[in-house]
């Protein structure tokens, strides 16, 4: 029950935006392959009672500065199958940043089926810099970015490693507080008249992995692609798809090295708040989020966890990506390279729930860059 609220909780926050999330589900943080290769992981037994539980969230990103707030958790009784969950809760930065959202997450049919529901609203002051792979510091401008989001999938568990589903995405967004003088001011930016977009696709994901919170070997593959387009009622036409793949290698019982390659690619005008973007606390960590966006990214990076002694770890991480408007528009001469440490203090001991302290570098960045957050990078 502790580690799934941590994470429910942490599912607030984990996201580029606040409200630009797809929560992490129990199923996505322990999935049936890490449950059957972990004994010390299976379910203890049916509880009799429903469990209602209350989890405080506190953060920090240069996004967003401080933040906190808080969520509710509530887990029915069952039988000793899956367990299904409702969250809500709310979030709150010094940069006055405000997030509301409730989240549901059901099985059924023995398990081999899950749907996941989301509703949430944002108010989020920003920073926009322009689009494209050489934008300037010096052109940063600030916005108000308001968002309301609902989000379902439903996916089927095919075998113990694969799923695979359906995803539906309906948000209204709109903008405020625009610089007198900005491009964002001047209506050249696609996007920035606001409106609707209502997305629909599918995803598949394959997972290896021996734990979702902190693995030590196996793979993961995961795949997203959504179109929005106007037969749907979208205000705006385009196509986006999504790759990650991760892998992990225990080189001794202390160490570990994990390495990520993830992808965006999209086709027709996305609005500018869906251009992929790069940096933040997950992906090139040392870059602000957004400080470079386009209609196509790449990014790879590596990480070497070591545990120091009981709870406590060290990180050290590296990596590089870039974005571009074509995909043949990249080049070696303008990848982005990052890096830095970090430190673990390990919450959860059966479920490997870190809480991280990590600082990075990005070339041409203003020093270096703090994150407090809970869960890994990848």
């Amino acid at each position: 029950m502790i580690g799934q609220a941590l994470v429910l909780a942490a599912a607030l926050g984990q996201s580029p935006r606040l409200a630009d999330l797809l929560p992490v589900s129990t199923e996505e943080a322990v999935p049936e392959a890490a449950v059957e290769a972990v004994p010390e992981l299976e379910p203890e037994g049916p509880r009799k009672e429903s469990e209602l539980a209350a989890v405080p969230a506190l953060f920090r990103t240069p996004e967003t500065g401080l933040g906190g707030g808080g969520a509710v958790i509530y887990i029915p009784a069952d039988d000793g199958a899956k367990v299904s969950s409702a969250l809500g809760g709310f979030l709150y930065t010094e940069k006055k940043q405000f997030l509301t959202a409730l989240y549901t997450e059901q099985y059924f049919n023995s398990d081999k089926w899950v749907t996941e529901l989301y509703f949430g609203f944002q108010h989020y002051p920003d920073s926009f810099f322009g689009v494209g792979d050489d934008t300037s510091a010096d052109d940063e401008e600030f916005y108000t970015w308001s968002e309301r989001r609902v989000a379902a999938t439903m996916r089927h568990l095919f075998t113990p490693y694969f799923r695979a589903g359906l995803n539906l995405v309906h948000s209204e967004d709109d903008f405020q507080d625009l610089a007198d003088d900005g491009q964002l001011r001047s209506g050249l930016i696609p996007g920035i008249e606001g409106g609707v977009s209502i997305g629909a696709g599918g995803s598949a994901r394959y997972d290896t992995l021996d734990d979702g919170y902190g693995p030590t070997k196996g793979e993961v593959v995961s795949l997203t692609a959504l179109r929005y387009a106007p037969s749907l009622g979208s205000a705006f036409d385009f196509s986006t798809t999504e790759l990650t793949a991760k892998k992990f290698w225990a080189l001794s019982d202390d160490d570990v090295i994990g390495a990520q390659l993830f992808s965006v690619f999209q086709a027709g005008e996305p609005p500018f708040f869906m251009l992929a973007q790069l940096g933040g606390k997950n992906l090139l960590r040392g870059y602000f989020l957004g400080r470079y966006r386009d209609r196509n990214m790449l990014v790879a990076q590596t990480e070497w966890r070591r545990r120091i002694s009981g709870p406590f770890g060290a990180v050290l991480f590296a990596g590089a990506g870039d974005v571009a408007r074509d995909a043949d528009g990249f080049t070696a001469r303008d990848l982005k390279p990052g890096g830095g440490v970090g430190l673990r203090y390990q919450l959860v001991q059966r479920q490997k729930i870190n809480l991280r302290v990590d600082l990075g570098l990005g070339r041409g960045q203003p020093g270096p860059a703090l994150y407090l957050y809970l869960l890994e990078a990848f």
